[in-house]
């Protein structure tokens, strides 16, 4: 276990070394951010100047090599814009973006569980019918198009909700629909699948035969063999609902991590989109980790080499 151990959090520390190594790179391709600071009229030499007091001016390898050595310390460099050290940046906006990707987590899991045990115990019936069309459109319609519409509907016609902003419960019922819905259908669909086969075994037929109660075959019997499937999507949910955080912290104005990157990179602000994509990549990567670990206890029977 402790070998296994080692040697997942040594792959981990790789990942996330190369995730934001590839982000350097990509975040220089946008352009020069003095560009986007200088005033009309600023000279060569005021601009010269203004790169070689961000460091913008040395080799991209030493510069390389710098963000290494300030990264590995925890120091991703100050923000080009506010002048605060990019890395309390980020961490100021993490708690929105956490709140909100649990919200949609929470959501899609609990509202998987009950649309999938209900679809699967009532096959064929209109619960089963209305639950594989929340599906179907939950995997087909983009999370920004919903956003917007959920926006025009519930804030702009029917004036139940606000349309952005942070703060209060009601600021977050409407990102978390945009973001979670696709999670739902997915997780759905798993739950539905999973429960079919394990109700059409023979001790599931044997159990029914002794008089044990439908909720109590899917209670005692059933859940069990749903958990590690879903224990596996949910983790790699997690990772695709912060990244489509950044698409609806933007439209909903949500103070994130998301829409702080999106600001960033539309600045050319490196140090932070270099900062937001190391906390991202890690809180993803440790989330796999702790996955993997978390198999064992919902199945005694697995062990790790």
């Amino acid at each position: 276990m402790l070998r296994y151990l080692s040697v997942r959090i040594f792959s981990s520390a790789i990942v996330i070394f190369g995730v934001v190594s590839i982000i350097f790179v990509l975040a220089r391709l946008v352009g020069d951010p003095v560009l986007l600071m200088v005033e009309p009229g600023t000279t060569q030499q005021d601009m010269a100047e203004m790169r070689t007091a961000l460091g913008l001016d040395r080799p991209i390898l030493e510069q390389y090599a710098s963000f290494v050595v300030g990264a590995f310390h925890g120091d991703f460099g100050d923000s080009v814009r506010q002048s605060t050290p990019a890395f309390d940046l980020v961490m100021d906006r993490l708690p929105a973006t956490l709140l909100l990707t649990a919200s949609a987590l929470g959501f899609a899991v609990v509202g998987a569980l009950i649309l999938g045990i209900l679809s699967a115990l009532y096959r064929g019936s209109i619960i089963d019918r209305l639950a594989n069309a929340l599906a179907l459109f939950g995997q087909s319609i983009p999370n920004f198009w919903l956003a917007m519409m959920l926006i025009l509907f519930l804030s702009s016609t029917m004036r139940l909700l606000p349309s952005a902003g942070y703060g209060t419960v009601q600021h977050l019922i409407m990102p978390t629909l945009a973001l979670g819905l696709f999670s739902l259908a997915r997780l759905t669909r798993l739950v539905r699948s999973e429960l079919l086969e394990t109700l059409s075994q023979d001790y599931v037929r044997t159990a029914r035969a002794k008089g044990v109660g439908p909720v109590a075959i899917v209670v005692r019997h059933a859940l069990g063999n749903v958990a590690i499937p879903m224990i596996t999507l949910i983790a790699v949910d997690f990772g695709a609902l912060m990244g489509g955080a950044v698409v609806t912290e933007t439209v909903f104005a949500w103070p994130g991590v998301g829409r702080l990157m999106i600001q960033a990179i539309g600045q050319r602000d490196f140090p932070v989109i270099q900062a937001g994509a190391f906390v991202i990549a890690t809180l993803v990567v440790v989330t796999s980790l702790i996955t993997d670990l978390a198999y064992a206890l919902v199945n005694p029977k697995i062990r790790y080499a």
